[in-house]
């Protein structure tokens, strides 16, 4: 978590989930504009005939996000590319994260939106990764500028504001 002071009142972040947030809303607004990373080994998925179905019928939204997928065969994709911003990430997982994520029809977001969203978490920082001053700084000014929703992509708020005047009845000073 971060902790900042803005405007009178400690914010507590879930930096996660604040991450999160802003890849998701950079996925979304550069559509096809992406740089993507060719994996030097393609990957194979075998897929249920429903799964199979599911991506071939949104295989030009996968693209938009940078992904590059190919039918393989009657059950299966071929992934030859992701994008750059889920680098080192494992792309067999983050599919079935976004078709667990579609089955369980949440119906909240879009296929497009829920693929940039699983794409999101697989990307953002976790609880235990180091950030720096820097890291905290930029991100804390991104999420406050104005420009994004305080919540993570399945609507989660991620900032929870204390008041001076909270703070002292917590410490019984009022």
């Amino acid at each position: 978590y971060m902790l900042v002071e803005r405007q009178g009142r400690l914010c507590i972040i879930d930096f996660h989930a604040a991450h999160e947030r802003i890849i998701f809303d950079s996925l979304r607004k550069r559509q096809g504009g992406f740089e993507i990373q060719r994996l030097a080994f393609p990957k194979i998925m075998e897929l249920s005939l429903d799964d199979h179905a599911l991506v071939m019928e949104n295989i030009k939204n996968f693209a938009e996000i940078g992904f590059d997928i190919e039918d393989f065969s009657d059950n299966s994709i071929r992934i030859n590319a992701v994008p750059a911003v889920a680098r080192g990430e494992d792309a067999e997982r983050i599919f079935e994260d976004f078709l667990e994520s579609a089955r369980s029809g949440s119906g909240e977001l879009h296929v497009a939106d829920e693929m940039a969203a699983t794409v999101a978490c697989h990307a953002a920082k976790r609880a235990g990764e180091r950030l720096t001053a820097e890291d905290m700084e930029r991100l804390a000014g991104e999420l406050f500028n104005g420009e994004r929703e305080l919540r993570c992509p399945h609507g989660r708020p991620f900032v929870y504001r204390l008041s001076r005047e909270e703070i002292e009845r917590m410490f019984k000073r009022q």
